[in-house]
């Protein structure tokens, strides 16, 4: 039994109806005089255990009778998954990953992508976009969390057909100014469904760049072919799959291409979430 619980030495106040000049019958004399509180710091190291338990059993009987229902990623409005079928049709995303041509001159073997960068027109954001951009430029990692799962989930086309999963690298520059690499973060969670061991460290960046999107000289883009390098490693993987965030013009993914053919790797494919149609590109036609 626990130990004789303490009551409050001096009771409130009965709260009066300035009306009746009646006390209330809530806030009562009596009321309050009744209410106890339990002194933890008497109690035993048993009686401790069973009052932890005790929450716990009550704690999980309350989740059990009043469910939480899961939220939209984007809207906030109870979802049956991760996005909610509005946001879903906006952002023109499918259950599984798709397939589209690769780029141009980029010598990859397969190109995926989840859901288009920009709305039907190309000119509108679409509500993942958004999402994407506030955990890569606003630091939400609980954003970032549900992006990945939801973007693993989507993976399984790729089940048994790659070796190793790794990630477009940043600078360890830019790493340290963003605090992490979004890439790895979609690429750990990917590596799990498709049954792929995950690399972070496979290819590396050697200079810090601006974002693929900012440039527009041609020269800086074909510079990118020389930014990627794959350090010689000991047992060199036949089948790899880069995964990145955004895909704009493709030269990125195709330096980290040519850097791995160059390690000895037979197959290359890419997985990215977000895949840019761009008027002047010839891929993809969506």
């Amino acid at each position: 039994d626990f130990p004789s619980c303490r009551t409050h030495a001096k009771p409130l106040p009965a709260i009066t109806n300035r009306k009746h000049r009646q006390p209330s019958p809530l806030y009562s004399r009596g009321h309050i005089e009744h209410s106890r509180v339990i002194d933890s710091s008497r109690l035993t190291p048993q009686q401790r255990a069973m009052h932890r338990n005790l929450v716990r059993t009550m704690s999980a009987a309350l989740a059990r009778t009043l469910p939480l229902s899961p939220r939209c990623l984007v809207c906030n409005l109870p979802s049956d998954g991760i996005l909610c079928l509005r946001c879903t049709t906006q952002s023109r995303a499918e259950a599984l990953l798709r397939q589209t041509p690769s780029p141009p001159n980029a010598d990859l073997d397969g190109l995926y992508f989840f859901a288009p960068y920009h709305a039907k027109g190309g000119r509108h954001s679409t509500p993942l976009r958004n999402a994407l951009l506030r955990f890569k430029y606003g630091g939400d990692r609980h954003t970032g969390r549900r992006l990945a799962r939801l973007f693993a989930d989507a993976a399984r086309p790729l089940q048994g057909s790659v070796d190793v999963v790794t990630a477009v690298p940043l600078h360890p520059r830019g790493v340290r100014r963003r605090g992490f690499n979004q890439a790895d973060w979609l690429a750990r969670s990917l590596s799990t469904t498709v049954g792929a061991r995950w690399r972070p460290g496979l290819l590396q960046k050697r200079r810090d760049t601006q974002p693929q999107a900012q440039r527009s000289s041609r020269i800086e883009r074909v510079q990118m072919h020389e930014m990627f390098l794959a350090p010689v490693s000991t047992a060199v993987p036949e089948r790899v799959l880069i995964v990145d965030d955004v895909c704009t013009t493709g030269t990125t993914l195709s330096a980290c291409a040519d850097a791995l053919h160059a390690l000895g790797v037979s197959t290359v494919r890419a997985a990215v979430l977000l895949l840019v149609e761009t008027p002047a590109a010839p891929f993809p036609r969506l």
